[in-house]
């Protein structure tokens, strides 16, 4: 199921970068987010304590930006990796998914903000505590929303960061709960 979405997402983005190929821009980013609702805690020997949270984790991906119109509209299509894990001396305790993200761009000048959709493929608990255990979630569809600063360019690279707020919410299967999985995030990208 991971290959299909991966598979699928870079199709997408290939086939969007075709239709505007001279103007597309193609790079690379990655992130630290924090929040969302805690789904474990570890404790350790010395007294001490550790949460895993639902919105949390370091992310890695790549996007592609599609001009829209000439007055700095764009589209942003992203495939992301996001995981996160709290590592003790008898387990582990991790969540990851594969965020994607489809956003209304608009540049001015320096500065890019972007609001639109995200939907998380494939989102996993999973504790090696004990017997260990994996717990799927459903997919989850969720608002997106971002601001990035151009620190650097040439006439082939850009690098930008930024911020980015997540609102999304998990179903793990057989879980009656719902889990709050929104974060704010600090993010980098590379642009060529």
């Amino acid at each position: 199921m991971k290959i299909m979405g991966i598979a699928l997402t870079a199709s997408l983005i290939a086939g969007a970068s075709f239709a505007n190929a001279n103007d597309t821009k193609f790079g690379v980013q990655g992130g630290f987010a924090s929040g969302g609702d805690t789904l474990a805690t570890v404790n350790f020997t010395d007294g001490s304590s550790e949460t895993l949270k639902a919105g949390s984790g370091i992310s890695i991906g790549a996007f592609t930006i599609i001009p829209l119109s000439d007055n700095g509209v764009a589209l942003k299509l992203a495939a992301n990796y996001l995981h996160d894990s709290v590592t003790a001396t008898n387990g582990e305790v991790t969540f990851t998914r594969l965020p994607l993200d489809a956003l209304v761009l608009k540049q001015m000048n320096k500065w890019q903000v972007a609001a639109g959709l995200t939907y998380h493929l494939n989102p996993q608990y999973e504790s090696t505590f004990n017997s260990g255990s994996k717990i799927d979630a459903d997919n989850a569809l969720g608002l997106r929303l971002e601001a990035n600063y151009q620190v650097y360019s040439n006439s082939f690279l850009a690098m930008n960061i930024g911020a980015s707020y997540t609102n999304i919410e998990y179903s793990f299967v057989g879980v009656t709960k719902k889990y709050d999985g929104s974060s704010v995030a600090i993010t980098t990208g590379l642009s060529f």
